[in-house]
């Protein structure tokens, strides 16, 4: 299973939504899925560093109802500081070169939604990204030259030709496409809906074909 997942990483609707899609995962116990994580800077798309307003123009007409969600779901919402994403980012884009893009990504929501570090400052970002494995001498490198601006800026083009305008936004087996916040529940469904579907095909010689169930 193919799952991407557009996010930036100042938004909690895209932390709680990731956080519900692994619960989801493990709950179907799905082991052979692959998500790949792509970049989508909020302030890409709108020059702000006010965070409120980059929440309203990514949310446009869904903001009160996230709003309503985070209440419930993330109530430490309204203490969030706007922080530059951009060198998060880039690290993202190591960790997913190094295979290592659902631990890094999952480590860098928690250090700024629940531990409330500034991921925006080099030092932080390193020790998050040597945390979950990744070269301390490959850490440095993206830190100093930024490699990555071309391919994170490629994801937000294809996103925009995709006409996906905000985040988070998940698309699984390049077919099904859930715009912002996914409850766990929902999640569930639509996992195992697709899980299901996988199941009853397969592939042989590069040919994919239906497989025939017996009853």
């Amino acid at each position: 299973m193919r799952v991407e997942f557009w996010l930036d990483y100042i938004c909690p609707i895209s932390y709680k939504t990731h956080e519900n899609l692994l619960k989801a995962i493990k709950e179907l116990n799905i082991k052979d899925v692959e998500i790949l994580y792509r970049s989508y800077r909020l302030e890409s798309r709108m020059d702000s560093k006010d965070l409120k307003a980059l929440w309203m123009f990514n949310c446009d007409d869904d903001f009160l109802n996230d709003v309503d969600i985070l209440k419930k779901e993330y109530p430490e919402y309204n203490k969030l500081q706007y922080v530059d994403t951009e060198l998060a980012h880039q690290l993202a884009h190591l960790a997913k070169k190094c295979s290592k893009q659902v631990e890094f990504n999952t480590r860098l929501l928690n250090a700024f939604f629940n531990e409330h570090l500034d991921i925006s400052d080099e030092e932080v970002i390193k020790q998050i990204a040597l945390s979950i494995g990744l070269s301390e001498l490959n850490v440095e490198e993206t830190i100093m030259n930024r490699p990555f601006k071309e391919a994170i800026c490629q994801n937000l083009e294809n996103a925009i030709l995709k006409k996906i305008d905000r985040v988070p936004h998940i698309r699984i087996n390049g077919k099904l496409n859930l715009a912002g916040y996914q409850s766990y529940e929902d999640l569930l469904v639509h996992l195992y809906t697709q899980k299901e579907q996988n199941e009853h095909n397969y592939c042989h010689g590069g040919v994919c074909r239906r497989r025939i169930t017996q009853s």
